[in-house]
Parts: C-alpha cells; structure tokens; sequence
C-alpha cells in the first residue's frame, strides 16, 4: 500500500491515494502493523457486547470506533517519532529538567511557575504537533482495519466427520458485519471466539500501550494548557473530544495566566507516589489463579445455567414476554462477566508488572475542572480492586490518632459510616481475632480447592473487600509490632463527603435544613440523607398502598437504602425521571429471595420502578426546598441562553422570515394569475420570483436553516478562573466512503446549532461539578503545602492515617473560603455582561410551574391542541353554514329569521372576528414588551406570577 501511495504521488490521477498517503508513508510497515494489531487487541480485548433473546451473544466493537482509534495511534507515534530527531532532542530533556523543578516543590511557588511558563511559551517548538482532518483520518483507520481482517489468521479445532479426529485450520481472527439498532445500520468488527478465550485466561500485558500505562519517574509539570504529563507526550491538560470551541477558550485561559492555580493542583495530585501492595497481591493472584469467583473476581467460566423456556410460551403472551427478559438478563450477566475478567486481567498483569517499583499517575481534567489520572486500566480511581492493591509508597508512623483513625477506616468499609466513632471502635475491637484471621490466611486452600463445606473468610462480608483486606493486614501488623503507635503505616485514609452535591447546594443556599442532612451541621452521629429520602419514599407508598394502588402494595416492606441510593446521589447532578426509572429497575432486578429467585415480577418491574423513582423526587422536593429553587433557577438561565441569539443575528432570522413569506406570497399570486389567463410560467419568471428555487438550492436551504438555529452555548467561570463551556451541540455527519464501509463520522469543523435541551439539562450538575473540582484542587494545593501526602476521587479524600485530622482541616477551611465567596451573584453577573447582547423570542408563550423535583417551571407555549380529524370536521361544518348564510341572504332576511342554527353561526363569527380583533390590538401593544426578553433580567421566576402581566 506503501508502494502504491508513492507511485500515485509521483504519477498522480489518485487523488484520494495521494492525499492521505502522505501520512500513512510517515511510519515503517512492522511499525504500523504491530500499532494495528495491538490497538485491536487491546479494544476488543475489554469492550464485549450482549446479544439478543435467542441469539448467540455477540463481542465486537463499532467499526467508527476501531477506526478512530487506530488513525489515532498511528498519529500519536508520528508525532513521538518526530519529536525524536535530532533537532528536537532537547525536548525530552528540558521536559525531565522541569519534572526535576516540580518534584522540588519550587513550582508551587506563583512567581516560579508564571515565570517558567512564559519561558517555555517563548521557547516552545510545536511544529512536530500535526493535525489530520477527519477524512484523512478516517481513511486511514479503515485502511488498517481491513488488512488486518484480510490477513489474521488463528487456529481452530474441529472434529473431522469422517474420521472423527481432532483437525486444526487456520480461520479469520476477525470477522466484519452489521448490526441493526434503533433503526440505524453499523458495522460490527467481531472477534473469533478462540481469540476471546485468550483474553479471560492468558497474560495481555504485551498489548497495553506503554502511553496508558503509569510513569516510573515524576509526571511533566503542567506549565501551560498543552505542556504536561508525560514526558514524551503532549496533549491539553483538558479531556477534549474534538472540540475546537473548548480548546479556544482553555488556550485563551492559559495564555491570560488565568490558570495556574488548577495547573499547580493536577501536579500536586500527579506527585503522588504509589506501590503495590504486595499482601493483597499474593491474595488477588491466588484467587485469579484458582479460577473461582471470590471477593468481586469473576469465574473463569461462565456456569449460570440458561432459563428453561416455559411449556406455555406459544400460548401465553405473559410467559413469552418474562422468558425474553429472562434470556436478555442471562445475556447480558454472560457478557458482563466476560467483561469483568477481562478487566480484572489487565489490573493483575499491570500489578505484577509494578510489583517491585514505585509508580506515580499523571493527571489531566475535564472540561468541568475535575481531575483524573490519565493511565487508564490501573489508577486509584478504578473499582475496588484496584484501591485494594494500591498503597502509598511513603510511609509514616500512625501515632496516637493514626491508629485512632486506622480502625473507623476499617469500619467504614464494612458499612459502619453512619455509626458513632465510639460505636465504630467497638466494631472493630469487638471484631479483633477476625481481623487477624483475615490477615493470616486471606484466602484458605479450602475455599479455592472446591471443598463444599469452606468457611468464608470475615474479610468477605465487606462492601469494599479487598480494602478491607488491606485494612486487616495493616491493622494486625501494627498491633502486634512493639510499639503500635510507631509503627509505619502506607495505607490511604478515606474521608468521604456526604452526597457532595447536596452539600454545596445548601452552602450556595445557606440552607440549614439541607445542610443538617448532609453533614455540614454539627450532630452526634453522621446523617445518613439516604435514608432519609428512603423513609420519606415509605411514607409516601404507605398513604399509596392504603388506598389501593397495586405497586405500592407490591413495594411494602421490600424498599431498601441501596435501592434508592443511586438516585438520590445522581438527582442533584440531572439525572432525569427515565433516568432514574432505569437506575431504580436495575436494582429492582437485583433483589432475589433465599432461592435465587426475583422477588420483583420482571414484566411489571418497570412500571413499579417508575412509580418509586416519582416518589423519590417527591420525598426530595420536601427534603431540599433551597436546592430545588436554585437548581430551577440554573435551569431556567441555561434554557434561555440556549435559545436566545445575538440581536444582529436575530434580526436577520426575522428578515429571512419575512422575506421568504413574501417570495411565496409573490409566487402564490403569479400562479393564479397564470392560471386565470390559462399560461405556464416560464423558468426565468419563477427564478425571479423564488430566486431559493435555483442553482445552489439545497445548499442555501442548509445554510438559512443554520441560521435560524440557535448557536449560544452556556459558558461560565469557575472560582479557579477555567472557562467552562458545555460541548453540546447537534453536530453535522459527514459520510466517508472507505475500503471497509462507508463511515459516517461528527464533523467538527462544520458550524452547528447547541442542543437546547441537553444545554439546559446538564448545566446544575455541570456547575456543581465545576465547584467541587474547584474545591477539591485548593485542599489539593493546601496539603501540598502542608507537607501531607494527597490523594482524591472527586469528593472523596486521601491522605495517611496520622494526617487525617490536618486533611480534615483543610478540607472544611477550603470548603468555607470558596463558599465566603458570592458564588451565585458572580454567576449570574458573568451571565448578564456575556449575554447582555442576547435576545429570545417569547411572543406566544406562558410561564407553567411543574412541581418536578428536577424540571422546576419552565416557558410553554400557549397553544390549544386540535386534532386534524376535529379541524377538518369544523371546517366543513363551518363551509356549510357560509353557503346557507349566503343563500338565505339571497332569499331575504325573513326566511333568515326562521333558521336559528344560521342565526347562531352569524353570532358566533361575528363574535370571533371582534375577539380576533381584540387580540390583534392586545398583541401589538404588547410586542414592545415580550417580542423579545434581555438576558440581564435573567432572575427566577415565581411561579405564582403571571409572565405577561
């Protein structure tokens, strides 16, 4: 193909072939053959995807997928090949000098990292940082691709029919097809099931990139939006997806030095040093090795037995319909357990591979601010299992209040975090021999040999259990050294926020009901809001189940805290209420009696999920008032962004508007007019009247449309000054014709109108995001400072356990400094100095309360709905009596006097035309007012008020 590119650059008259070969040539074939197979390997090994009832459960990946990631990795090593020539040597090693600075503590300091950032800038050669149009890149992805089908082979095993031996051949590694869903067509590239095999069992470490892995030595500091991370590698400190509008306003951002603040919070995260922790691995390794499903590791095999299918299926539509959910759940259950050994093959092999070094994870963010390392498979944000093998590779001696904090760690874990300290210390004293138990013999031959009567271990019953594991071995050791206090402890110390968006609900609110529930008020014991919502939830289905209604007595007493956990956490951040139907359905799903069986009818479990996801917006409506208004207010001030325009902009839309009306009006009477005199209208006429009918039509007809879209995206700032703006708008396709398929791909160079909904939707959570990202980078920076090791997952906060009581300092004293702040007041005036030009229409429409929890009021449009059936009827009911009124006319009015149905027609016009009238003359003298509505007036609107008064 190589060949062939040349020859068309030298030759011509290929014009595609020359075009995109000037980049495929750039790499040696082995190169670019090795980068495709372990790109595909890696994909396929971790993404497999469940059939349908009755179908063989299918594992492959989108080929639009495939294809971007490819002509990605491809261009990555391009561009790392040419940051490796000679004249860009010196990259690397300024890169490694700065990652000295920063390990240093030096860069922490304003002054020495503005200075050093504008020293890097004048020095800073980017020309090896390319950029491929969509085109090139996904022809080349698909070029990949189908050689790749072409030429991979793997070996499978038959039974020869007439000899009755075993036979091996050689068949595709990769098959590629299409897949039907929702209506549209997409390829599906699959992997033979032979190659699938090979991912649950054997080592897969050799196809991980060595890019998505963690660093050996101290990550690049970020001294500007684009310069950071790893050491040969750069990309903006910003998780973009192709969005040109975002990267503009972070370059804007980081070149008015408005970002060192969020900048110097990534490195402190990425500083932070790590280690295996080898008790547990030695524990993870013999589980995985055994091949039975322990402690969240999944079986080797899959040995779930597939549901019978019933005797009455053909005859009974309510059997039919619960054997299909049954077969999509054990479907799906297959899938997801291949998924999860797959996974959990990657996160053992990389442990293995780190046993014996410390390891450190670069941090990016993204567009909200929040941090998050930037390696993938293996990082302390992933499940429990990884938390579990990862210790701090720093160690300090607990003291007094370290061992103090070490035991409510441990109870924490087995789901004691609404007791009261005291109580939780006595869990764990009162639990002592079990902890040293678990810590002598984690995992007894017994229980990974088979044996039908094996006792499971204590450390099992947890919620987090291979944390708790690493909390029992650390526990047993420091108790039994000779001086507990002094022993040197490496384990993490969580301090969790309570349902963190709530919390700076109530703060922004200052709320003190709503803060009470969330813990911002002092109390006895920890507030569990959880179950509070729940409580109210009963409340609510009880007074339900007393008059009747079948869920609510189907729900009695089967409610639980986990059923109603994920939404009330997910509520504050948007979740919507068919949203939450699903969150709720899941779990539903997951209730079963001592038999295994569902205690949920599964055909019904929909509709009772629905039922209990109202409820719960109802019980949190009651809960947090203060939140809801403000919640409703945000979404109000998103809504109306989103659908406003510039007012040069918006008057033009409306000469577009008129224009057009008068063109057809024009047209329309030139066509009567030639069909009164019995002639055609020749071309040049109608052109001259509708001059959109011509040359260029649709094209026009595309960009007039675009015009008179919406195109304003909700922007704001946060309090670390990053300029966040939300990336949803409805993008243009574009089809590319491949040698694979045809790829129809998100052209991001083509302008495209915001998606209002999603805009107005996503904008509370984003912003309450956006605070707690802020939040969480000044405690980052404040321990730091304070010479504490530092890590998070969002609103949860690690440190060692003798450092927890300065961590917890800091992170209150944080989170007071940034709600001091007018966080609303700035809000709101940042909205009214960059939306002061932006006008909505509004003519037409009413304001309506809704008492959701998550929609709030919103503006509808003041229009009766009339069906076609009852329009037609009426207009010829109307037809009728317009021909009796003018014939009875005719006659004289005595026999007009006589028909009264005619008499109450006439009265009935008359009285509309002067209602018409009426409102015509009410709609100009107030067009002045509500033609449009300035943005500076964005307030929250009572729902009470009548708008148009």
């Amino acid at each position: 193909e190589q060949e062939r590119c040349e020859r068309a650059k030298e030759l011509g008259g290929d014009r595609i072939r020359e075009h995109y070969g000037r980049f495929f040539t750039m790499l040696d074939p082995p190169k670019i053959a090795i980068i495709t197979i372990l790109e595909v390997l890696r994909l396929c090994s971790s993404n497999p995807k469940s059939g349908r009832e009755g179908v063989a459960k299918v594992l492959g990946l989108k080929t639009a997928t495939l294809v971007n990631a490819l002509s990605t990795a491809v261009h990555n090593e391009i561009r790392f090949n040419r940051m490796k020539k000679r004249s860009n040597r010196h990259i690397t090693g300024r890169n490694i000098s700065v990652a000295r600075l920063a390990s240093s503590g030096k860069l922490f300091n304003i002054a020495v990292r503005r200075a050093k950032a504008h020293e890097l800038r004048e020095n800073s050669n980017q020309d090896w940082l390319d950029t491929w149009d969509i085109t090139t890149k996904t022809r080349i992805g698909s070029l990949l691709l189908s050689m790749l089908i072409e030429t991979a082979r793997i070996p499978e095993h038959y039974s020869d029919p007439e000899t009755g031996g075993r036979v091996q051949r050689m068949v595709p590694a990769f098959s590629h097809g299409y897949e039907l869903s929702q209506g549209r067509k997409f390829g599906i590239l699959t992997a033979h099931s032979a190659l699938r095999e090979l991912f649950k069992n054997d080592s897969i470490v050799g196809v991980i990139n060595a890019r998505h892995l963690p660093m050996l030595v101290p990550p690049r500091p970020w001294l500007t939006y684009n310069s950071g991370g790893y050491l040969s590698q750069d990309e903006p400190c910003m998780r973009i997806k192709d969005n040109a509008e975002q990267l503009r306003y972070l370059k804007k951002a980081s070149n008015d030095d408005r970002l060192y603040t969020l900048l110097a919070g990534l490195d402190s995260l990425g500083l932070t040093k790590w280690s295996i922790n080898r008790p547990v691995f030695d524990a993870v390794r013999k589980v995985w090795n055994s091949g039975k499903a322990l402690g969240k590791i999944p079986a080797h095999s899959f040995e779930t037995p597939e549901p019978a299918k019933p005797e009455d299926f053909e005859t009974s539509d309510r059997a039919r319909v619960k054997y299909r959910m049954e077969m999509q759940e054990w479907n799906n259950s297959r899938a997801s357990q291949h998924s999860e050994r797959c996974d959990c093959n990657y996160k053992v092999e990389i442990a293995r591979a780190f046993l014996n070094y410390p390891m450190y994870f670069p941090h990016n963010m993204d567009f909200r601010g929040r941090a998050y390392p930037i390696p993938p498979h293996f990082n302390h944000l992933g499940n429990d299992l990884c938390r579990g093998l990862l210790v701090f590779h720093e160690g300090r001696a607990l003291g007094e209040r370290g061992l103090y904090w070490l035991k409510i760690h441990l109870a924490n874990l087995f789901g004691k975090d609404k007791l009261s300290h005291d109580e939780r210390l006595g869990f764990v004293e009162a639990n002592m021999h079990n902890i040293m138990a678990s810590a002598d013999n984690p995992v007894p031959d017994s229980l990974v040999d088979g044996s039908a009567h094996a006792a499971q271990p204590w450390w099992l019953e947890a919620e987090d259990v291979w944390q708790a594991l690493a909390a029992c071995i650390e526990l047993t050791a420091a108790v039994r050294s000779a001086e507990p206090t002094a022993y040197v402890s490496r384990l993490h110390i969580h301090q969790d926020g309570t349902c963190n968006g709530l919390q700076h609900y109530a703060a922004m609110g200052r709320d003190k009901k709503g803060a009470f529930e969330v813990n911002l008020m002092p109390s006895d014991r920890p507030q569990d809001v959880y179950a509070g919502v729940l409580n109210g939830v009963v409340r609510l289905i009880d007074e339900d189940a007393r008059r009747g209604v079948a869920e609510a007595v189907a729900l009695q007493g089967k409610l639980t805290r986990k059923i109603v956990k994920q939404t009330v956490m997910t509520n504050v951040y948007g979740v919507t209420l068919m949203g939450a139907k699903e969150q709720i359905g899941a779990r539903l799903r997951e209730v079963k009696d001592e038999n295994g069986q569902h205690v949920f009818d599964l055909v019904a479990v929909s509709r009772t999920a629905l039922y209990v996801a109202k409820k719960i917006f109802e019980s949190l409506g009651e809960m947090f008032t203060q939140a809801q208004q403000i919640q409703n207010w945000l979404n109000e001030s998103a809504r109306r962004i989103a659908k406003s325009m510039p007012e040069p902009a918006l008057e033009s839309w409306k000469r577009m508007i008129l224009d057009a009306k008068e063109s057809q009006a024009k047209f329309r009477s030139a066509l009567r007019d030639a069909k009164d005199n019995s002639r055609v209208l020749d071309n040049e006429t109608i052109l001259e009247i509708r001059p959109d009918l011509g040359p260029g039509a649709q094209r026009r007809k595309r960009l007039n449309a675009l015009a008179t879209k919406p195109m304003t995206t909700v922007v704001w700032t946060t309090p670390l000054g990053l300029t966040v703006v939300q990336p949803y708008r409805k993008l243009s396709k574009r089809c590319v014709a491949t040698s694979l398929q045809s790829i129809a791909v998100n052209d991001v160079n083509m302008p495209s109108p915001v998606n209002s909904q999603k805009q107005k939707t996503a904008f509370p959570p984003n912003y309450v995001h956006s605070l707690d990202a802020s939040h969480m980078t000044l405690s980052a920076i404040e321990c730091k400072k304070a010479g504490l090791v530092f890590a998070s997952v969002h609103d949860s906060y690690w440190t060692h356990a003798c450092d927890v009581d300065r961590m917890n300092d800091i992170i209150r004293d944080q989170f007071v400094q940034l709600h001091r702040r007018p966080i609303m007041a700035d809000l709101k005036a940042e909205f009214e100095d960059r939306y002061k030009d932006h006008l909505m229409p509004v003519v037409g429409w009413e304001y309506v309360a809704k008492s959701n929890f998550v929609d709030g009021g919103k503006l509808k449009l003041n229009k009766a709905r009339v069906t076609k059936k009852t329009e037609r009827a009426q207009k010829e009911k109307d037809v009728e009596m317009e021909l009796a009124l003018r014939h009875l006319e005719a006659c004289g009015e005595a026999e007009a006097e006589g028909d009264a149905a005619v008499l109450e027609h006439r009265e009935r016009k008359q009285a509309a035309a002067v209602e018409d009238e009426r409102i015509q003359r009410a709609a100009e003298d107030l067009s002045a007012s509500l033609e449009v509505l300035n943005l500076r007036e964005v307030t929250l609107i009572d729902p009470k008020a009548d708008l148009a008064g």
